[in-house]
């Protein structure tokens, strides 16, 4: 990951509410689509020789797409979320460091976050999955969930709450699993989750 991005940690809390304000900005915007930004496993599987984003339109890979799970979504780097302005926000985890979380910045994932040249299979999730029933409406909520990381004057985020219209959406730094576990911690994993929804008492 570019370390162009700036991360969701904080090392004081005027820098913690400066990220929550940044955030904020997506409040009172109104939802047009959603993508999701994966590893291409099925160019790995293939021998696809892929440079940069390939957008996934084939039927057969949204059969059985990588990040579905049964109760929840999990991706290798994140999503975006476009407004109907045009205006486009990313969530993703940060770069490996002395500390974790996971942000949303008012910026697109390649180039601050993916590299433009990585193989990187992307979604169109707004009519192909629960996000259908959010798209189009307008953000009324957003919450990062910050805690102390060991020195008091420090903060790391791992949980994102985001209401549309009413209804919750959690973004949890984290990794699905198709074990009884389900959802495990991850310091480089986004996991998404619908309505309501028993958290990982870990969260």
């Amino acid at each position: 990951m570019s370390l162009k991005r700036v991360p969701s940690w904080a090392p004081s809390e005027k820098e913690r509410d400066e990220r929550i304000r940044h955030a904020a900005r997506l409040i009172g915007l109104s939802v047009r689509g959603v993508r999701y930004y994966d590893l291409d496993y099925e160019a790995m599987r293939s021998g696809i020789d892929t440079t940069g984003p390939r957008v996934v339109a084939d039927s057969k890979e949204w059969a059985s797409p990588s990040w579905r799970f049964e109760h929840c979504h999990s991706l290798d780097h994140g999503l975006e979320i476009e407004t109907t302005s045009g205006r486009v926000f990313s969530i993703t985890w940060d770069p490996p460091g002395p500390m974790e979380g996971v942000g949303l910045r008012e910026e697109p994932l390649v180039g601050p976050a993916i590299l433009p040249d990585a193989a990187i299979a992307v979604w169109d999730v707004s009519d192909r999955s629960e996000w259908q029933h959010y798209v189009g409406g307008v953000v009324s909520g957003l919450t990062m969930h910050y805690r102390p990381w060991g020195d008091p004057e420090a903060w790391w985020c791992p949980r994102i709450s985001i209401t549309i219209d009413g209804a919750s959406i959690e973004i949890l730094l984290a990794e699905c699993r198709a074990d009884p576990t389900g959802i495990a911690p991850s310091a480089d994993n986004i996991v998404v989750l619908f309505g309501p929804t028993k958290l990982p008492v870990w969260t």
